[in-house]
């Protein structure tokens, strides 16, 4: 396995020794040959080409001469200097033809060699970097649990992770879902280098839900502040970015730059027109940087609140960058006046589209009352017909029933009355 930080080099020979040819002048020349004690098998190509000579004919007789040009199929001119010398150059010929082969040879093996290292590496790194998460996360265990509440949108707006450790954080923002009920997020003092803040970066470019991130009192540096512009020119929503505390000196500040930050930062602000605060305070940003970042706040529209260092910044260029957001202020109150008016009158058309809903509505309820009353009606009076008509069957019913009781009666009287007259007669004849 190869160490950390250090290549071995292809051109040392094994055992220490290099192969020596000689020179058309008779001077000895030391050639590289390849190393592959170390090497892993994946490292070192098949047929690997047998190291370069150099040949010499000055020193060849005619006939060998002769020879050598017979067998690569040149015909001899019979002249010895004129056959040497096509004989030496076939051999400078071959000997460069070996070298270009050996060269390339060992320009592969060590891509291949520089590649398998990065990604040992890289391998290595990430082992690390899941490890150090691990055991973040299991020495914090609310981490987890508050992750699960943003998850499901039971979380509060407002979250402040401060003096938490660095893996943590790296986790905290590549598990936070696209959208959820968290707008604001703190990770104040946490030790965030520029490595950190490429991943807050990836979580700016996607998500849709936080509106401010504060990053004040970290261990990050210009090549993050490029990370967190470069999101920013696809983020939207971000509305207060902190950057108070950390160290953002750019080509412009120091006699020793690292990555131009402040270039990055100035063209975000030329393109984002969502920020409304930027906070810079104590980043080590001089005259030369407030001056790019006044240029380019000129053509900013949404700005209105920049925290700043006064103590290195010009007269002019205090002058320039006030104006700047004393424009954004202007123009927010203008457009917050207009934004107002066309709610009030969304509102007031949302008003008025109610009512109209409403008295539909009313209207449409009264018509089904009134048809709903109708129809009780009209039901009302069919059943009291209904009632009425079998009341008079009933009563005919029971008329007839009573008529034909007084018949019964009535020719029950006659009948024994008939008895009555028929004894008497019978009586009077005796």
């Amino acid at each position: 396995m190869l160490a950390q930080g250090h290549l071995p080099d292809v051109h040392s020979q094994k055992g220490g020794a290099h192969p020596v040819s000689a020179t058309p002048g008779g001077r000895d020349v030391e050639l590289p040959a390849l190393n592959t004690q170390n090497l892993h098998d994946s490292d070192v190509p098949d047929d690997m080409p047998p190291t370069p000579r150099r040949k010499s004919a000055d020193q060849m007789p005619s006939f060998e001469i002769m020879e050598h040009l017979r067998k690569r199929n040149c015909v001899p001119s019979g002249f010895y200097e004129d056959d040497q010398r096509q004989l030496q150059i076939i051999f400078d010929e071959d000997y460069e033809k070996q070298r270009v082969k050996r060269q390339a040879y060992l320009e592969t093996v060590n891509a291949n060699r520089k590649e398998n290292y990065t990604k040992e590496l890289a391998r290595r790194k990430q082992q690390r970097d899941e490890m150090e998460i691990n055991t973040a996360v299991k020495n914090n265990p609310r981490v987890p649990v508050w992750l699960e509440l943003v998850k499901a949108g039971k979380c509060t707006p407002f979250a402040c992770w401060n003096g938490v450790k660095r893996p943590l954080v790296r986790h905290i923002v590549t598990q936070l879902p696209v959208t959820s009920k968290l707008v604001g997020l703190e990770f104040c003092r946490c030790n965030i280098n520029d490595e950190v803040c490429e991943y807050i970066a990836s979580m700016l470019i996607s998500n849709r839900s936080i509106r401010q991130l504060n990053l004040a009192g970290n261990n990050f540096g210009a090549a993050g502040l490029v990370a967190l512009s470069k999101a920013l020119q696809v983020n939207d929503v971000l509305k207060f970015l902190g950057l108070q505390g950390n160290s953002l000196r750019s080509a412009f500040d120091s006699p020793d730059p690292t990555e131009e930050g402040i270039l990055a930062l100035a063209d975000m602000l030329k393109v984002n027109n969502t920020l409304v605060r930027l906070d810079v305070l104590n980043t080590g940003l001089g005259k030369q940087s407030f001056n790019i970042l006044g240029e380019a706040l000129r053509n900013n529209s949404s700005i209105v609140i920049f925290d700043m260092d006064t103590t290195p910044v010009s007269l002019n260029d205090a002058k320039v960058i006030k104006h700047a957001l004393q424009s954004n202020q202007r123009r927010e109150q203008i457009e917050m006046s207009k934004k107002k008016k066309t709610q009030i009158k969304e509102k007031r058309k949302q008003m008025h589209e109610q009512k109209v809903v409403a008295e539909q509505k009313e209207e449409k309820r009264m018509a089904e009352w009134i048809e709903h009353e109708r129809r009780r009606r009209v039901q009302d009076r069919k059943q009291k017909r209904a009632a009425a008509r079998q009341a008079e069957i009933l009563a005919e019913q029971r008329r007839r029933e009573l008529a034909q009781a007084q018949l019964e009666l009535a020719m029950a009287a006659a009948s024994k009355k008939k008895k009555k007259k028929g004894k008497g007669k019978k009586k009077k004849k005796k």
